[in-house]
């Protein structure tokens, strides 16, 4: 039986040759026309042919891909190229390399270059470019004089290769702040969104760097900024995002403020509360459901969208915070009993919650294995990213009753619903030994 690499070869020797002296234009559409490409093997095949043809025959190979089709011209009726016979294309592009491919592209990427001839570029960067390449591709995807937007393939494409260049280097991801700033509105989007999904350790702080700089950049960025901090549980909102946050939120542009108030729920932005409370008793309903969602989303709290409730709850709970929460952080270094009563009263409250959680992460692994499953609970309770994070480290503890409390507390916040509300709260007993028996209940509303 043949191996796969082996069968191509055949394929490949069997393959009818272009007819010498014709052009690489002849001789490319020949082979297509030719050859079929229906499965790996003979895309394979197909596409050691095209590269075969060497270097000339790449404005021919990128003609068909730009017309996604074979023909037209001279009055023959265009033949639409098979999706085989277009990977083949991009493999015999690959095969003859980027220092080949790049200046050519470059020479076809003119102001006035039509869409299509754009998009051809920035779906060929996208499958062999490297981060290097990403100006080549935004200038790529700039409009053409005259056109009034986008094309759908250019936007696909736009969407499908700035991902896959930084992900072949997500090292580059901090250069493309500049890129940012100078990117077209068009191509803001699909840049901020390829920066998020990079899966760089330096794709939240790059676009927190670039906030700021105009409205246009502000929408694009925001919803992506949470996607960039997701990924990171550990990762805290900075003063500087929570600042640009509380300022569009307050932006007389009505998209701008409602992307702040939805990206202010995603990244749980505690100190947005007031204002997003301001919110809900407004005229624009569209505004005030987003900003309940985001409450919600913040706190955990199923309080219906009334102002004067949520005020009356913030007022307490800023309160508390003040005045009683530096007493139970220090309660957190005492004994096992002061401790339990601490994180009692930490699982009482919901504004924060970031904060509250950092607390109890800090008693999480305590010596005291009562301590350890209280806070577990707790730490479900509370439901933040970061008590994800600290609950699946106790998963592993080597007392099965933490252990046990530990996966009962992630499967509390898995059944959280779609805006982030714990389904349940912690009900605590009286007698430290108790408290470590303690169950989940689904609680009224508060």
């Amino acid at each position: 039986m043949l191996v796969p690499t082996a069968l191509a070869g055949l394929l490949l020797a069997l393959a009818p040759a272009p007819q010498a002296g014709s052009s690489p234009q002849d001789q490319v559409a020949e082979l297509l026309a030719a050859e079929r490409a229906d499965s790996q093997d003979e895309r394979t095949a197909l596409s050691e042919s095209l590269a075969a043809l060497g270097a000339a025959a790449l404005p021919a190979m990128l003609d068909a891909l730009r017309d996604e089709a074979l023909g037209g011209t001279a009055g023959s009726e265009a033949i639409p190229l098979a999706p085989g016979a277009t990977e083949a294309l991009h493999g015999a592009l690959a095969r003859l390399g980027r220092d080949s491919l790049v200046p050519v592209l470059r020479e076809r990427i003119r102001e006035d270059a039509p869409a299509p001839e754009r998009a051809m570029a920035v779906e060929v960067l996208g499958r062999i470019g490297r981060a290097a390449d990403l100006e080549l591709l935004l200038e790529a995807a700039e409009l053409a004089r005259g056109e009034r937007g986008p094309e759908p393939r250019l936007v696909r494409a736009l969407e499908s290769a700035l991902p896959e260049l930084l992900r072949r280097d997500p090292s580059r991801v901090r250069a493309a702040r500049g890129l940012l700033l100078r990117a077209p509105p068009h191509t803001l989007a699909a840049l901020a969104r390829a920066l998020a999904c990079s899966g760089s350790p330096h794709a939240y702080g790059t676009l927190a760097d670039a906030l700021g700089a105009s409205s246009d950049l502000d929408l694009a960025l925001l919803p992506w900024l949470a996607v960039a901090s997701g990924r990171d549980p550990a990762q805290p909102i900075e003063p500087r995002v929570e600042a640009h946050l509380a300022a569009a939120i307050q932006a007389p542009e009505a998209m701008l403020r409602r992307t702040a108030v939805l990206a202010a729920g995603h990244l749980e932005a505690s100190p947005t509360v007031p204002l997003l409370i301001a919110l809900l008793d407004g005229s624009d309903i569209p505004l005030s459901e987003a900003a309940h969602w985001s409450l919600v989303r913040i706190t955990g709290l199923r309080f219906a969208r009334e102002r004067a409730r949520w005020e009356s709850w913030y007022a307490g709970e800023e309160l508390w915070l003040r005045t009683e929460f530096p007493a139970c952080v220090r309660a957190l270094q005492a004994q096992p009993e002061q401790i339990v009563s601490a994180l009692q009263e930490i699982g009482q409250h919901r504004l924060d919650r970031r904060r509250l959680a950092e607390a109890v992460c800090e008693v999480s692994d305590h010596p005291d294995s009562t301590v350890r499953a209280i806070a577990c609970g707790v730490l479900g309770q509370l439901g933040t990213r970061l008590a994800v994070a600290a609950l699946h480290e106790r998963t592993r503890d080597g007392d099965p009753r933490v252990a046990r409390r530990a996966e009962e507390a992630l499967r509390t916040i898995a059944r959280a619903d779609p805006a982030g509300r714990p389904a349940a709260t912690l009900t605590a007993p009286r007698s430290p030994q108790a408290q470590a028996d303690v169950s989940v209940e689904t609680p009224p509303a508060r």
